[in-house]
C-alpha cells in the first residue's frame, strides 16, 4: 500500500483503506499535487464527515499548523469547485479548524 510513499520528512496514514501521506514540505499548491500525481494519487480528497475528522486529527497531533494543501479547487471555473481526484463534489468538508489553503511564494 505504501509503496509510492515518500521516506523522507512525511508522516503516512491510512482512513477506510486509503493511504494519506502527509509531508512536512513546503510546496505551492500546483507542486504538491504534481508531487501527488506522480506517486499515483492526489492531493487529500475530503468526502464525508468521518474522514474529515480523521484527517483533522492526524494533522492537528503532527503538523505545524502552517496550512496543508487539500485537492479542493477552483483552477477552471472561479468558485465552481471540483476534487483533483475527478470525485464528485457532492458535500464539502475542508479542515476548519486549521488554516486549509495558505499562500507558499516559490
Amino acid at each position: 500500500m505504501f509503496e509510492h510513499a515518500s521516506t523522507d520528512n512525511a508522516i503516512l496514514f491510512t482512513v477506510d483503506n486509503m493511504c494519506y501521506e502527509l509531508v512536512q514540505v513546503k510546496k505551492n499548491w500546483e507542486a504538491a499535487e504534481h508531487d501527488c500525481v506522480a506517486k499515483g494519487g492526489h492531493l487529500a480528497h475530503i468526502p464525508d464527515a468521518h474522514r474529515q475528522t480523521v484527517i483533522s486529527s492526524n494533522v492537528q497531533a503532527i503538523h505545524s499548523y502552517e496550512g496543508v494543501w487539500i485537492g479542493l479547487h477552483d483552477r477552471q471555473h472561479e468558485n465552481q469547485f471540483q476534487w483533483t481526484s475527478g470525485m464528485t463534489l457532492t458535500s464539502v468538508y475542508i479542515l476548519l479548524r486549521i488554516h486549509t489553503l495558505p499562500i507558499i511564494n516559490d
